[in-house]
């Protein structure tokens, strides 16, 4: 009898540092904007309101921040998230 065992990739995780919501008026929501700045590398964005700033870019956490902001972002006549989030591997991501 023989027993094979299947590990899956566990997905880097991120969560809010700051209980305080970043506000966000661009014609990007705020997770779509995050997966453009990761795309293309870039580690700033200033909006039309809000500033999006990314530390310690990797692809990783950028893949987990997507999906976490996702989750969390939520529309008020304009976009709020959370204005500081972490993740495992490291990364933050600021609105300020």
């Amino acid at each position: 009898m023989s027993v094979a065992f299947s590990f899956g990739a566990w997905a880097n995780q991120c969560t809010k540092y700051s209980d305080d919501a970043g506000r966000w008026r661009d014609p990007l929501k705020p997770s779509d904007r995050i997966k453009y700045l990761c795309d293309r590398k870039v580690p700033k964005w200033v909006a039309k309101q809000g500033v999006m700033v990314i530390t310690n870019m990797n692809q990783a956490d950028c893949d987990a921040a997507v999906q976490f902001a996702q989750d969390a972002e939520s529309w008020h006549f304009d976009w709020f998230l959370w204005n500081r989030i972490g993740c495992e591997g490291g990364m933050v991501i600021e609105i300020l």
